[in-house]
């Protein structure tokens, strides 16, 4: 699947495929649906399941050769799914390609003793990216939601996004009660009294020229 611009302009063509197999043999298995999914095409990055009843090694061996080092993410499964059904003892390969997007794969250890911790040493990768700041380049701010704590808020500031929406800041509150909350804003840390029951208004936070969360005013 590709895609162009019919306008005035154009843009690089993008594509995705998705290819599978039911072989027994990892190497096998691994060949034919990296084949199928990229069908003569070099990829920017492969999306890879599997049943865990695969030689793991040889398959990805067998999916990385196939596929010229594309980078690639995946995990093995119970059961996986692709354009022609479910199956539970296949390999599935998603391969999506083209001009125009840039893409950066990490991976952080210990996860399972420090959750937060490893999505941030993840997320981090976002910096190592062609293009990170393509928002701000076209003008544009970048709002990330959901921030609950301080250390998310840091870390986000850190990663270049302009305001901040969550309940660190304010929970909902009824519109009647936004004055209120703006004149008794405290800052980060020090929540002007009392979280509000659902309302229909939503508060925010923006970095006006500092990253610094002692800078930010609400918005």
């Amino acid at each position: 699947m590709g895609s162009t611009d019919g306008g005035n302009g154009s843009r690089p063509d993008r594509w995705i495929g998705v290819g599978q197999s039911k072989a027994p043999d990892a190497e096998s298995a691994g060949r034919e649906a990296a084949h199928g999914a990229l069908g003569g095409r070099l990829a920017e990055l492969l999306i890879v399941f599997c049943s865990d009843s695969y030689d793991l090694p040889r398959l990805l061996a067998s999916i990385t050769a196939a596929s010229h080092d594309a980078q690639l993410i995946g995990c093995s499964t119970a059961g996986e799914i692709a354009a022609t059904g479910p199956g539970d003892a296949s390999v599935v390969v998603t391969a999506i390609g083209g001009d125009g997007f840039s893409i950066k794969t990490a991976i952080a250890r210990d996860a399972a003793s420090d959750l937060r911790g490893a999505g941030a040493a993840v997320a981090g990768s976002v910096w190592e990216v062609e293009d990170r700041c393509l928002a701000h380049s076209l003008g544009l701010q970048v709002v990330a939601e959901g921030v609950e704590d301080e250390a998310v808020l840091n870390r986000i500031w850190g990663l270049g996004c302009d305001r901040a929406q969550g309940f660190l800041i304010a929970r909902p509150m009824p519109a009647a009660a936004v004055p209120r909350w703006i004149a008794s804003w405290g800052g980060v840390g020090r929540p002007p009294g009392p979280a509000m029951d659902l309302g229909g208004a939503t508060t925010a936070l923006s970095r006006r020229s500092s990253p610094e969360s002692s800078k930010l005013t609400p918005s």
